[in-house]
C-alpha cells in the first residue's frame, strides 16, 4: 500500500482491509481481539496430549502469537514514511515507527519496539 493516501491505516485495526491478508479475519472492535483465535486446547477427546498454538515469542494486541511481525511501509498524516509493525497472521497494527528509526541500530531495537509499544 506504499504510495496510497496518507494514514489510511489505524493503530489497533487490521492493516489489510477488510478481512486481513487471506480474507478470513474479523475484528468486532478496533483495538480488540481478532477472530478466529489460535487454539489453546486439544479438541481430540480421545487424546491426553495437551495442545497450545500460542507458543510464539510475541503476543500481539489481536490475541495472536507469532515469532515475527510483518513490517509494512506506508505514510503517516504528514506524508512521512513509517514502518507499521503488524501481526504476522492477521495484519493487526501493533505499533508504528518512523521508517528511518525502525532500522537504525541493533536488531534488539526492533524487537523491543514489538514487545513494548
Amino acid at each position: 500500500m506504499w504510495g496510497s493516501m496518507a494514514a489510511d491505516w489505524q493503530l489497533g485495526a487490521l492493516y489489510i482491509q477488510p478481512h486481513g491478508p487471506d480474507g478470513n479475519w474479523t475484528q468486532p472492535v478496533v483495538g480488540g481481539l481478532v477472530y478466529p483465535q489460535q487454539p489453546t486446547g486439544n479438541s481430540d477427546i480421545l487424546s491426553t496430549t495437551a495442545f497450545n498454538a500460542k507458543t510464539g515469542t510475541y503476543e500481539f494486541g489481536c490475541g495472536h502469537s507469532g515469532n515475527y511481525c510483518t513490517i509494512y511501509r506506508d505514510l503517516n498524516d504528514d506524508g512521512e514514511p513509517v514502518a507499521i509493525l503488524a501481526c504476522c497472521q492477521c495484519s493487526y497494527v501493533q505499533r508504528v515507527l518512523p521508517w528511518d528509526d525502525a532500522f537504525i541500530g541493533s536488531v534488539s531495537y526492533l524487537q523491543n519496539a514489538i514487545l513494548y509499544p
